[in-house]
């Protein structure tokens, strides 16, 4: 559930952006870059946060409805089910993968996915220092979905990220995802007013359906 929650807030930004769906090539690799990306992002939050990890399971465990993925399996590192050296190897893998993912759509990308990994490793590092760090998180979080404007569109610059986030071309990024919406519904309102082949060859021959 937490893989498709992370991997739908980027599919519907490039959506919008866009407008209609990319080639099909790019969708696969987005994906794939985007699991690689978020696998090796939480690997790296076990990683930074294996001690405080581990206090919450000598304090009695973990609340089974403590987050969104509320398996057994939960903090591999914490537990002792995978070595710290295990867990190193595993974030460099999905790591590199999402490197590489992330040039082939844009180098902009790049720039993007080391810059939230510098931000995740912040956010764990202040779990006990400040309750602010929620906002860092948020960054963490929006990576995604800006990363995926930069897959559908390759004209931008990779600076762009941040007057959209902190200048003025909020408003207009705003102002454009409001009308790619407009098109979308125009589009569906159209598909669902037109009538089907299939119909219209049946009342040919005296059947209705209404």
């Amino acid at each position: 559930m937490h893989g498709i929650l992370d991997l739908a807030a980027p599919g519907f930004a490039a959506l919008l952006w866009l407008g209609d769906f990319p080639h099909w090539q790019i969708i696969l690799l987005s994906i794939f870059t985007a699991f690689a990306a978020y696998t090796a992002i939480y690997t790296l939050n076990d990683l930074v946060g294996i001690a405080v990890d581990r206090e919450k399971f000598t304090e009695g465990g973990i609340n089974e409805g403590y987050s969104v993925e509320a398996s057994d399996m939960r903090y591999p590192l914490a537990q002792n089910i995978l070595s710290y050296r295990s867990g190193m190897i595993w974030f460099a893998f999905w790591f590199a993968l999402a490197l590489v993912g992330s040039y082939l759509l844009n180098p902009a990308i790049v720039i993007i996915l080391i810059t939230a990994t510098v931000l995740e490793v912040i956010y764990c590092l202040l779990l006990k220092v400040t309750y602010w760090r929620t906002l860092i998180s948020g960054l963490v979080k929006m990576s995604g979905p800006i990363a995926a404007v930069f897959v559908v569109d390759t004209i931008l610059h990779p600076t762009s990220c941040y007057s959209y986030l902190f200048g003025s071309s909020f408003g207009r990024l705003v102002d454009k995802m409001c009308q790619r919406i407009g098109t979308i519904q125009l589009k569906i309102n159209a598909s669902a007013q037109k009538p089907s082949p299939f119909n219209l060859d049946l009342k040919k021959r005296g059947w209705s359906f209404s």
